[in-house]
């Protein structure tokens, strides 16, 4: 119905233009404004209507993907955590705390392409609604926002997994610095042993 009463309207707006040239005189342009304010009104409803048909599809297969994700986000956070605790228990060998770290940054970087591609996929559509239609503020503050939430999506996904980055080098570093400490010790008491 919105689709139809778009093309309506502008076709009210078309129609408008030749009654002005009607009455400034301009006879000819207004039959021409006239004729083409009524020509080809059934297929462009029908264009219009179909597209409009498209994007409602696009927008529940939006929130239906965005849903799911809400689940998966919530099962993969708890996931996230246990590998994470892993990752800082001392008592377990580095390769089992790199493993879990590694594990933990891999389940992160799939859920925040996840995150960032529906965002994505919002704007793109709000872009494309925007673009099809008369836009009033309500609509471009709507996409000002789904385009805001996505760069918080790019800030939030960067930031954590520079977080877990972090602390895998942090990781590795400290295995390095230990094993290189044992080799010193090692090295110091062969020493001592010679100059016995």
């Amino acid at each position: 119905i919105g689709a139809a009463v778009s093309v309506i309207t502008d076709r009210v707006a078309k129609f408008g233009g030749a009654v002005v040239k009607f009455f400034s005189g301009d006879l000819k342009g207004a039959a021409e404004d006239a004729k083409a304010a009524v020509s080809g009104v059934v297929a462009e409803i029908s264009e219009e209507v179909a597209a409009t048909n498209k994007m409602v599809t696009a927008n529940q297969k939006l929130r239906d993907s965005q849903r799911e994700l809400n689940v998966e986000t919530a099962q993969s956070v708890a996931d996230i955590e246990k590998l994470k605790l892993i990752a800082e228990d001392i008592t377990k060998s580095y390769e089992e705390r790199e493993e879990a770290a590694t594990q933990a940054f891999q389940k992160e970087t799939e859920l925040e392409n996840k995150r960032i591609a529906l965002a994505e996929e919002a704007v793109r559509l709000k872009q494309q609604e925007v673009d099809m239609s008369e836009s009033t503020a309500e609509d471009l503050d709507a996409l000002a926002e789904l385009e805001i939430n996505l760069a918080n999506v790019r800030q939030e996904s960067a930031g954590r997994q520079i977080s877990l980055q972090n602390f895998l080098n942090g990781l590795r570093q400290t295995e390095k610095d230990e094993k290189e400490a044992q080799r010193l010790k090692e090295k110091q008491q062969k020493l001592k042993g010679l100059k016995v």
